[in-house]
């Protein structure tokens, strides 16, 4: 499956169609136990969640790499609006290599036989070809989202 990528200045976006029902798709991305099964880049050994979503709660999710490096991703939802639109405010640093700020808004739009996500995220890392990393792991992200969603499905 092929995520379209659009990066500018300090933006990326990202769009990604899921087979599966708007609701499962959105669950996946607010549930702390599903996002510690899928989130994170091919090279991501584990992630550790908590959240409260809703308007004014806190996210933390910490992602353990392969190489040993731990980087840690955390903020508040801005705005949750059930299952159509996660906006959050969220910071990086603890871990990474660098420290950035950035809002990122998720729209789930119903299709015809699933679900089109996309990904807005406003604020990038102070470092060449940000974008295209975060793009990277992102799709990677998309991808274990898929298989994740598959599994979750009844057999038919």
């Amino acid at each position: 499956m092929k995520s379209d990528v659009v990066i500018s200045d300090d933006r990326l976006e990202m769009t990604r169609f899921f087979a599966y029902p708007r609701s499962a798709v959105f669950e996946a991305w607010t549930d702390p136990e599903q996002i510690e099964l899928w989130w994170g880049c091919r090279d991501t050994e584990r992630v550790e969640c908590s959240c409260d979503a809703r308007p004014g709660g806190e996210f933390r999710y910490v992602m353990h790499l392969k190489n040993g490096i731990t980087m840690a991703y955390e903020g508040t939802y801005t705005e949750l609006v059930v299952p159509e639109k996660i906006v959050t405010k969220t910071s990086v640093g603890a871990g990474a290599p660098y420290a950035f700020e950035s809002e990122t808004t998720i729209e789930f739009t119903e299709e015809d036989g699933g679900t089109r996500l996309k990904l807005t995220q406003i604020g990038l890392p102070p470092v060449p070809d940000s974008g295209k990393i975060i793009a990277g792991g992102t799709t990677d992200s998309f991808d274990k989202l898929d298989r994740h969603l598959a599994a979750r499905q009844p057999s038919a």
